[in-house]
């Protein structure tokens, strides 16, 4: 977990535990609403992506009860965290190639979150390979 993942998660529960106080509810144990997000209890810091990601829609459902696109886009945050890290790997025409070439399109939003993981292994691989290649001959 980032530095900034932390303070984000401890920021949403104090507002869990704000909007529980000022509505007369009992504070929820902070560990329960873990297991109600992922199953099972664990640290907050060996949080992966996806679980912090449930996590904090779990917090959010308590305190934004009303935002559903909020609650929404949460839980899409997988997809985007994959698209952003696509976009910021390569140059657009080199990940447009790859993925049309891949999937059969090159459009990003018609790929599954599956097919979103290996085209980012791809260019992550790819810009290694070019990185390793650039090193050996510089």
């Amino acid at each position: 977990m980032t530095p900034r993942q932390n303070s984000l998660y401890w920021s949403e529960w104090s507002r869990v535990r704000s909007k529980c106080k000022q509505q007369g509810w009992p504070v929820p144990d902070r560990h329960e609403l873990h297991v109600r997000a992922l199953g099972h209890d664990m640290s907050h810091l060996d949080f992966s992506n996806e679980d912090l990601d449930r996590v904090l829609a779990e917090f959010r459902a308590i305190t934004r009860p009303e935002d559903l696109v909020g609650q929404l886009r949460q839980q899409d945050q997988p997809r985007r965290r994959l698209e952003w890290s696509i976009r910021h790997l390569a140059p657009e025409p080199y990940w447009r190639a790859i993925a049309r070439d891949k999937f059969g399109t090159e459009d990003l939003a018609l790929l599954s979150v599956d097919q979103l993981l290996q085209l980012c292994i791809t260019l992550t691989a790819r810009a290694r390979s070019r990185q390793r290649r650039e090193a050996v001959a510089g």
